[in-house]
This record gives structure tokens, sequence and C-alpha cells, in this order.
């Protein structure tokens, strides 16, 4: 499945960075700009290697590792249940 924002996640765009609030408001999290770049892409019509390759080419850097920190980022966010994959 494709991950894509959460539907419960309450969130916010603040330029460079995003905030999220956990649903019972205790915690924030702050998305660096690499983070929300990758947030954004996360939008339902890629899967995390297409978002991975497309970062890959955009910053030339190896596939490989690419793949790898989008891999972890994407299973990070849908624990945090900023990202679902339903």
């Amino acid at each position: 499945m494709n991950p894509r924002p959460a539907p419960e996640a309450l969130g916010r765009d603040a330029g460079d960075e995003c905030l999220f609030r956990d649903a019972d408001g205790m915690r924030i999290h702050v998305l660096n700009r690499t983070a929300r770049e990758i947030y954004l892409l996360c939008d339902g019509s890629r899967s995390s290697a297409e978002v991975a390759g497309e970062l890959a080419e955009r910053y030339m850097v190896d596939p490989g590792t690419a793949r790898a920190d989008v891999d972890g980022l994407v299973e990070m966010l849908v624990g945090l249940g900023i990202l679902s994959r339903d």
C-alpha cells in the first residue's frame, strides 16, 4: 500500500517544517525540511520506493541510502499515526 497522510493526524505546514500533535494533545512532533518533503510526497499516489527514487534523482544520492531513509521515516510516521497505509 502507498503511504498517505492519516486522516486523524492533526498537523500544520510551517514552511520548512511540519508540526503534528498527538491525538491526546500531549506531544508535538516536528518534521524537519527533509522529513517534511518525504511526508508531502507520501500522498497515496506513490510507493515508498517511488518516493525514494524521486529523492535520489532530485538530490543525486545513492538510491539504496534514499530507500533505507524513506522506509525508516515512513515506518516511524506510521507508528506515530501521521501516515497511514490503509
